[in-house]
């Protein structure tokens, strides 16, 4: 008897364990381990203009706390979803939606806040892998941007917005190495197609040391497109806007 209660003990001990995400001392609390969502507000320009709209930024973890060990990389995606109006009722709505909107709430809101279906959305994507020191003591020491994206989710129809380019991206990683120190510039510049895939940064970068811990630190992903608007005195004309993110690690 005492030896099948004990058995039932060690079962339970072991369930507990699995399901137990790794303990706050093993890893650094400044690491996120779940999706980190926000709504912000953003200025582009539209077809007469400046023109705010709302952009959804979230943070979201590729490997999980429950896979994660100090020793190891951690990597993540970091999206930001624009949400650009495709019609004339859909500029109206949004200057009524920004309006309403208070700066000081915006991060508490999410996209069922507003309709979705008044606007065409572009999402650039950076992905990037966080890196221990080298004695594993700090979880999210160095950064490295691995590749970079844009998407959207729809194609422009007639009368408004009526064409959108091929998108071009600079991706930039400055910042001091860990071990040497040495200050490094790593930056490219390149065309890449709408899909989720993008493209990879070149493969002799190295990472940097976060902005928590070193003050030289300067990473961000800007990309550039081509809006083609339309009216019946000039025709079709191209307004270039530019999807700046910087990766704030």
């Amino acid at each position: 008897m005492k030896k099948k209660l004990f058995c039932v003990l060690c079962l339970v001990c072991m369930l507990f364990t699995i399901a137990t995400p790794a303990s706050a001392t093993s890893i650094n609390s400044d690491v996120p381990t779940y999706s980190m969502h926000r709504l912000i507000l953003e200025t582009i320009s539209g077809k007469d203009g400046a023109m705010t709209i709302p952009v959804i930024v979230e943070t979201v973890p590729i490997s999980t706390y429950t896979t994660y060990k100090l020793n190891d990389s951690c990597a993540y995606k970091q999206v930001a979803t624009y949400y650009i109006p495709a019609t004339e009722e859909g500029v109206a709505y949004n200057e009524a939606l920004v309006k309403k909107i208070q700066p000081s709430n915006t991060g508490a809101l999410t996209d069922s806040s507003f309709d979705s279906k008044q606007y065409i959305t572009i999402s650039t994507t950076i992905r990037y892998t966080l890196y221990p020191d080298s004695k594993n003591k700090i979880s999210d020491y160095m950064v490295g941007i691995t590749s970079v994206a844009i998407d959207r989710d729809k194609d422009p129809e007639p009368g408004y917005l009526i064409g959108i380019g091929t998108p071009k991206v600079r991706v930039v990683q400055r910042g001091i190495t860990e071990l040497e120190e040495n200050y490094v510039e790593q930056e490219f510049t390149s065309t890449v197609n709408w899909g989720s895939n993008g493209i990879p940064t070149p493969s002799d970068w190295v990472p940097i040391v976060t902005t928590s811990y070193s003050a030289i630190y300067n990473c961000f992903a800007n990309f550039t497109v081509d809006l083609v608007y339309y009216n019946t005195t000039d025709g079709a004309y191209t307004v270039s806007n530019s999807f700046f993110r910087p990766l704030d690690k």
